[in-house]
C-alpha cells in the first residue's frame, strides 16, 4: 500500500514539474519572438494591449495545458 502512495506522489510531482518546464519554455519562446517584431508593431499595437494579451494566453495556458496533459496521458 506504501509503495502505490510512493508511486501516485512520485508521478504527481513529476507531472507537476513538466507542466512548469513546459509552461515556462512556451513562455521564454513567446517573449523572444515579441521582443524581435519589427517596430511598426508596436507602433499599430499599445503597450498595455500588447501586454494584456500577452498574460491572459499565459494564464490561459497555465490553466488548461495540466488537464489536457493530464487527459493525454491517462
Amino acid at each position: 500500500m506504501s509503495a502505490t502512495f510512493i508511486t501516485m506522489i512520485i508521478r504527481s510531482v513529476t507531472f507537476f514539474m513538466m507542466c512548469v518546464i513546459a509552461s515556462v519554455n512556451l513562455h521564454n519562446r513567446i517573449f523572444f519572438r515579441l521582443m524581435r517584431a519589427p517596430i511598426a508593431f508596436f507602433e499599430n499595437n499599445p503597450i498595455g494591449r500588447i501586454l494584456n494579451r500577452f498574460t491572459k494566453d499565459m494564464g490561459i495556458v497555465d490553466e488548461q495545458m495540466p488537464l489536457c496533459l493530464y487527459d493525454l496521458i491517462s
